[in-house]
């Protein structure tokens, strides 16, 4: 399925499956160990229902986010409405973004990257550090793909209510990757699965990225800036000037 289509189909659901406001109040708590006091502006990569922007938004920075689910973007919208913050939501290929002006901090998280192969993920990072300023920071977040198995269906997560069950699992076929979601329905008793392929960055991608655009590379385990292990669940970078 291509990938745009795939996440307006998922926009509905993607409240629920990410636990919104939970996602909400650890996204506002783990910012702050990443924002320097002289911060302004934000960038969200990729912002989905926008969590990561409103949270950005909440610690005070003037926050634009971008993605090119024109249903993630209308949730988005009325989510920041109802946190009463102002952001500004643009629906539109990360690629095709026209920037502006400078930002002290470039977030792409929820795994908003593995959704382009290598060759746009070196474009994507080139792009945003010309955009960056002298101090900032570029905070990325995907999958730490090197613990899901190639023989067998990797089960990120699982949420569950009275309505719906909604499973999040990665798939290989072919040596290709492919991100599933199966969303079930218990009151109607129907099912439903929809998948994308998507594509496993390492952080050697990351690295070179990095060094190509002359930037320095932090690697962590998690949001909270655990220590990064094979097994960790997340890989998350930061790139700074």
């Amino acid at each position: 399925m291509e990938n745009a289509k795939f996440f307006n189909i998922l926009s509905s659901s993607y409240d629920l499956m990410i636990n919104f406001e939970n996602s909400l109040k650890n996204k506002s708590e783990n910012f702050k160990k990443f924002i320097e006091p002289n911060y302004k502006n934000a960038l969200d990569l990729g912002c989905g229902t926008g969590v990561d922007s409103i949270a950005l938004c909440q610690l005070g920075l003037n926050v634009t986010a971008i993605d090119h689910s024109e249903e993630m973007i209308k949730l988005a919208m009325i989510n920041a409405e109802n946190k009463k913050v102002k952001i500004k939501f643009t629906a539109v290929d990360l690629l095709k973004f026209d920037f502006i002006i400078g930002y002290d901090i470039i977030v792409s998280l929820g795994n908003t990257l593995s959704n382009i192969d290598k060759k746009k993920l070196n474009s994507i990072i080139k792009i945003a550090s010309k955009n960056l300023n002298s101090n900032g920071k570029i905070l990325i977040q995907i999958i730490n793909y090197s613990v899901i198995p190639k023989d067998k269906d990797y089960v990120l997560n699982t949420f569950e209510n009275e309505n719906m069950i909604i499973v999040r699992k990665y798939s290989f076929k072919d040596d290709k990757m492919f991100f599933i979601i199966e969303l079930t329905d218990k009151e109607r008793q129907t099912s439903e699965q929809i998948i994308t392929k998507i594509h496993p960055h390492s952080f050697e991608d990351f690295k070179k990225a990095a060094n190509q655009n002359n930037l320095k590379i932090k690697i962590y385990g998690s949001l909270s800036q655990d220590i990064f292990k094979q097994d960790a669940k997340d890989l998350v970078i930061s790139l700074t000037k």
